[in-house]
């Protein structure tokens, strides 16, 4: 999924795709606090500069590199 728009993905699992929107911002939020600069040097005051596809592409290629860390979240950690 990794070139498809939020749009396909949503229809792909059978869910709106504000949900995709929702998901995604969460994971972003996991993995900047988990690695902090992952997504560049982009200014906090403009957390929504780099979207879509193009943010996705520095967390994929990292879990890619790092299977490892494709594993169950938890707060509690």
């Amino acid at each position: 999924m990794r070139g498809c728009p939020d749009e396909e993905i949503a229809a792909e699992l059978g869910i709106a795709w504000n949900t995709v929107r929702k998901r995604w911002g969460d994971i972003f939020q996991r993995a900047e606090d988990a690695l902090p600069g992952i997504f560049g040097n982009a200014p906090a005051a403009n957390p929504g500069a780099a979207r879509g596809v193009e943010k996705r592409r520095p967390l994929l290629v990292f879990l890619e590199e790092h299977p490892e860390e494709l594993r169950p979240w938890s707060s509690e950690l």
